[in-house]
């Protein structure tokens, strides 16, 4: 169950800081290079990342 977490973990957040790379660098064109508004519409990815980064510690402390 510790591997599953882990993978999982680490999957989510691989998969998220490429969107977030993406997104950012596609956003900020459109918006005007203000960068409280890209934060502002990154929020959710970042809030993904922390729960990833969660399962992560869970699965990698977890004693089974």
């Amino acid at each position: 169950m510790n591997k599953t977490l882990i993978a999982v973990g680490v999957g989510i957040w691989g998969v998220m800081l490429i969107l977030n790379f993406i997104l950012s660098s596609s956003l900020y064109p459109l918006l005007n290079k203000d960068a409280g508004t890209v934060d502002g519409v990154l929020l959710p990815l970042k809030i993904i990342e922390i729960v990833a980064f969660v399962i992560t510690m869970v699965g990698i402390f977890r004693k089974d």
